[in-house]
């Protein structure tokens, strides 16, 4: 350390300091969940349709599609925008993270084929 420096720090994950440290599990903040041959998404594409979304929720689709993109990937994914099939890449597919995407933009505009 030097004083005339910024203090620099590097971490894999943040934890808060209490008495009970021990039993402090850090929370990774990079998505870790992996797929198995097990897995019924493997293989699969989502196909999301945009028209009917607002600005906010085709903000949190952006995040969402970016932030499953990182890792392990195992299934397709694009938007149908006016139309038109766009892809979006790959992402790792479960069904919890199916979930989250039906969450941001509602069951009638997600279809798994």
């Amino acid at each position: 350390y030097r004083e005339d420096e910024p203090v620099k720090i590097a971490a894999s994950t943040i934890v808060e300091f209490n008495d009970d440290y021990e039993d402090v599990k850090p929370v990774s903040p990079v998505n870790t969940e992996t797929y198995s041959k097990d897995n019924p998404y493997d293989g699969k594409k989502i196909l999301i349709n945009i028209d009917n979304l607002s600005e906010e929720q085709k903000g949190k689709l952006r995040t969402a599609i970016k932030f499953y993109a990182k890792g392990n990937v195992n299934s397709e994914i694009a938007i149908l925008d006016c139309g038109v099939e766009k892809s979006c890449g790959r992402i790792l597919l479960t069904e919890q993270i199916y979930n989250n995407f039906e969450k941001i933009v509602e069951k009638d505009n997600i279809n798994l084929v």
